[in-house]
């Protein structure tokens, strides 16, 4: 269905060629994938989200097009904010579009967010460089978000499972069974509220949407670099 959609949107486009769209169409998985086109640069919006961004998200698309990154940043796990922030910033310092080098125009991670319905999924997420500001920044982009829970999930019980194993001959190893459980209850109990962005985070991060540098920021907002990162 995902597909179909997407077809059928760069059909009513006529910047995109037939091996072109066909290209953009295998880059989407199969199942349990969320894609978006969105400008990033000087105009930043959203052109196109599939319809089943509820289905995997568990919130109103419309919250994805008003809040733009803000909507991600604010609900990731605080364990993976950090890692975000870095795939956030390499993604808007491309070096070509996807259209001359795919290679060096794609840019993925995988993260846990926050769902609708309060509990923890993991997200693959797949950003294409469609095209550059007349600057060289990032400007639009084709996105897709696939739910990887199920096989992040299982990852995990087959390496508790085998550590478990261990654990029955090794103290050390046995500490971190324990630790890990702990953090398991941790991450269930840690509410929305409690990683929200501040104002001045958001500012700088509604900056970097939009291509800045971190010392173009520093610069704009008379704080140093090492604030910004």
């Amino acid at each position: 269905m995902v597909k179909d959609e997407v077809r059928r949107f760069l059909q009513s486009q006529d910047s995109f060629s037939c091996s072109d769209c066909a290209a953009l169409i295998d880059a989407i998985p199969a199942e349990n994938t969320v894609a978006a086109f969105a400008w990033c640069g000087e105009t930043v919006g959203i052109s196109f989200l599939s319809s089943n961004f509820h289905k995997i998200f568990g919130y109103d698309s419309n919250l994805f097009g008003e809040e733009g990154v803000d909507f991600i940043t604010s609900r990731v796990h605080p364990n993976d904010l950090s890692s975000f922030f870095e795939f956030l910033e390499a993604s808007h310092k491309p070096v070509a579009c996807w259209f001359q080098n795919p290679d060096k125009a794609v840019f993925e991670h995988t993260y846990r967010l926050k769902h609708g319905s309060g509990r923890w999924i993991w997200i693959k997420e797949k950003l294409m460089v469609l095209s550059l500001t007349p600057e060289g920044l990032l400007d639009k982009v084709f996105i897709v978000f696939t739910d990887v829970s199920d096989w992040k999930n299982k990852s995990e019980e087959e390496r508790f499972a085998s550590l478990c194993a261990k654990g029955k001959k090794n103290k050390l190893v046995e500490s971190l069974i324990k630790y890990k459980k702990l953090q398991e209850e941790k991450n269930a109990s840690t509410s929305l509220d409690q990683h929200v962005l501040t104002q001045r985070e958001k500012q700088i991060l509604n900056l970097v949407s939009k291509g800045y540098s971190s010392k173009q920021i520093a610069q704009y907002l008379f704080i140093s670099r090492h604030t910004v990162e």
